[in-house]
């Protein structure tokens, strides 16, 4: 999923990154693309984050990165395995701004993301 993700994100225009487990997405996010934020711009547009994933769970890096000055203004999009009524009120709860269930489909992700993004500066092309 990663691997086409950033495929169709490079050619639309659109820069990713990647991290495999949420402690790295945390930590490595805001070292590596904090120099990219600015006053009141968050380091990332939007994150995407499984909530599956080994190590942290996604609904503990959203708790986490909200917690960060610079985490609190990225729109967080829940990617669960699950969508259960339960499982998106967590989500809610959590911080995130939006849920895709899997399966996955490009066109939900992108629907969600061109969502987040419009009136935040993002005009869908880059």
């Amino acid at each position: 999923m990663a691997v086409a993700w950033h495929a169709l994100s490079h050619q639309h225009g659109h820069g990713t990154s990647n991290a495999c487990h949420g402690v790295s997405n945390l930590s490595d996010g805001h070292r590596v693309r904090s120099d990219q934020a600015g006053p009141g711009k968050p380091p990332f547009d939007i994150v995407f984050a499984d909530i599956g994933m080994p190590k942290m769970e996604g609904y503990k890096l959203a708790q986490r990165l909200r917690a960060l000055p610079l985490g609190r203004e990225a729109p967080l999009v829940a990617l669960p395995g699950f969508t259960r009524a339960e499982d998106m009120h967590r989500a809610d709860e959590c911080g995130f701004d939006a849920h895709v269930g899997k399966p996955l489909s490009i066109g939900r992700l992108t629907a969600t993301m061109q969502k987040l993004l419009v009136g935040r500066g993002h005009n869908g092309n880059g």
